[in-house]
């Protein structure tokens, strides 16, 4: 009989939907062991249809008793380029610049003209619109510093549960507030850090060019916040929101590495996970191999998964017996990600890929779950015959016989239930994260993939060949024992017990 814990109160932290998924996925498991869970929420100035959703749905969870108390915050961060907005109302000069003499003038000289432009352009001017945009950023941090400590203190959480800790105005703000409540923080990892995503997406973004003078200074002052690729360097954010990170003392030992900060532990997923983060220079004193939270929702499933596929083919109306082919959708990176996407827009390429499809429902049960922060791919794809749903995908993964993603972090999840896989990087962002795993087909170009498709169809034997190989590569992927949750509210329940929480980046 495992040692029972004390009831506890823990503050989830989530600041986009996918950070609520499993956020919410955290809160019901540990309520099922009865402790209480609270949800600080940092949200949009003007919520998406994925937000509004997801207040909908908290309403519902504290009514259910799974989330006893809840804060939406509207999250707005100044921005480097924005100016002060203009006085309606017109000036002396601008009445004299209508007269029509001086309106000839003007107008019949280009070099006067240009000069005028230049003069509101010059650098003088250039850096005291910096110096103010800087000051409002920094002012921006130590405000909310302030309100994020006061929120803190209003929900009195015995220990705070964060996804992820990445730079900006969110997570280093929440783990220092808990320290300066002496409430420890733990990370409860569902995506993968990595350093390169945020290089690549950030590349063709003229704010984080280190080419920038502002950007230039403060990199030269602090030289962690600079990394350089094939001779073009970037810092991590631009020059006043490192300067309200330094201000705040919020500034990670590498800003480039998520999960890199303050936090007081890293509950990591499984031994494969624990190698990726000690090859990105996480301090092994703060990991813990425990398993993950949604382990124990896979191991649900993956153990009894004949009863639970049938009931969910059900739920959903599936007659047929056939495969199950799992599409877990992607967001919308179309825009930042590096040369080489080859369609119009995401939303053309959500269209090929539901005609390259089509061929394979002869054989398979296709099924497609859309990404929490774009889950407008599941219209097209259902406007084009592709069944979707909004189950979870997790369960969706372990019932699956073969899982179709896009760089996600959900391979994982499919490694570990030994299902097949296919890694389209659509986006070109080319993560060595599953490179080496057997079971996992790399595909670089969508005729690779119409290609492996067409494959699938004309030899029966390919994907139990595939089976076979990630059964091998599972062991070190997944944790499937069902005991993950009371592991992770054991360290959790170790770090309440500290009579002074440290707070330190080792």
């Amino acid at each position: 009989m495992p040692e029972s814990l004390p009831p506890r109160s823990v503050l989830m932290v989530a600041q986009r939907p996918s950070d609520y998924v499993e956020m919410r996925r955290c809160a019901v498991a540990l309520h099922e062991i009865g402790w209480t869970s609270l949800l600080l929420y940092f949200g949009q100035n003007n919520p998406n249809e994925e937000e509004q959703q997801i207040f909908s749905e908290v309403v519902e969870l504290q009514r259910k008793g799974i989330i006893s108390r809840y804060e939406f915050v509207r999250f707005v961060p100044a921005r480097v380029s924005e100016r002060k907005p203009q006085i309606e109302r017109e000036t002396l000069r601008q009445r004299l610049r209508k007269t029509s003499v001086i309106k000839t003038i003007l107008d019949a000289h280009p070099s006067i003209r240009r000069g005028r432009e230049a003069l509101r352009s010059s650098y003088p001017n250039e850096v005291l619109r910096l110096i103010r945009v800087a000051v409002r950023i920094v002012l921006l941090y130590l405000g909310d510093e302030r309100k994020i400590r006061q929120s803190v203190a209003n929900l009195k959480p015995d220990a705070i549960v964060l996804p992820e800790d990445v730079v900006g105005l969110i997570t280093p703000l929440v783990i220092k507030a808990g320290h300066r409540c002496n409430i420890p923080s733990v990370i409860v990892p569902y995506t993968i850090a990595n350093q390169q995503e945020a290089f690549l997406s950030l590349q063709h973004n003229p704010s984080y060019h280190y080419s920038h003078w502002a950007n230039r200074a403060v990199g030269w002052m602090f030289p962690r916040w600079k990394m350089t690729q094939d001779n073009l360097a970037l810092v991590r954010l631009p020059a006043p929101y490192i300067l309200g990170h330094q201000l705040t003392s919020t500034s990670p030992p590498n800003p480039w590495m998520m999960n890199s900060g303050f936090a007081n532990a890293i509950a990591v997923e499984n031994d494969a996970m624990l190698d990726y983060y000690l090859g990105s220079g996480l301090p092994r004193s703060k990991m813990h191999v425990l398993g993950a939270i949604y382990d124990d929702y896979l191991a649900k499933y993956k153990l009894n998964k004949e009863a639970e596929l049938s009931a969910l083919r059900s739920e959903l109306g599936i007659v047929d017996a056939k495969p199950l082919l799992v599409i877990g959708g992607c967001p919308d990176q179309s825009t930042s990600c590096p040369a080489g996407f080859e369609f119009d827009d995401i939303t053309d390429f959500t269209k090929q890929l539901a005609d390259a499809l089509q061929p394979l429902k002869a054989r398979y049960e296709i099924l497609m779950r859309p990404h929490p922060n774009f889950t407008q791919m599941a219209d097209v794809m259902a406007a084009h015959g592709i069944r979707t749903t909004m189950i979870d995908t997790a369960r969706l993964v372990a019932l699956g016989d073969i899982y179709l993603a896009f760089g996600s972090a959900t391979i994982r999840w499919a490694i570990g239930c030994a299902v097949p896989t296919l890694n389209y990087d659509v986006f070109h962002y080319d993560y060595a994260d599953y490179k080496n795993v057997s079971g996992v087909v790399h595909i670089d170009s969508f005729d690779q993939l119409r290609k492996t498709f067409s494959d699938l169809l004309s030899n029966p034997t390919l994907a139990s060949g595939l089976k076979t190989e990630i059964a091998v590569s599972s062991k070190r992927w997944g944790n499937l024992d069902g005991k993950s949750t009371r592991r992770i509210a054991g360290l959790i329940d170790g770090l309440c017990r500290l009579d002074h929480v440290p707070r330190t980046s080792q």
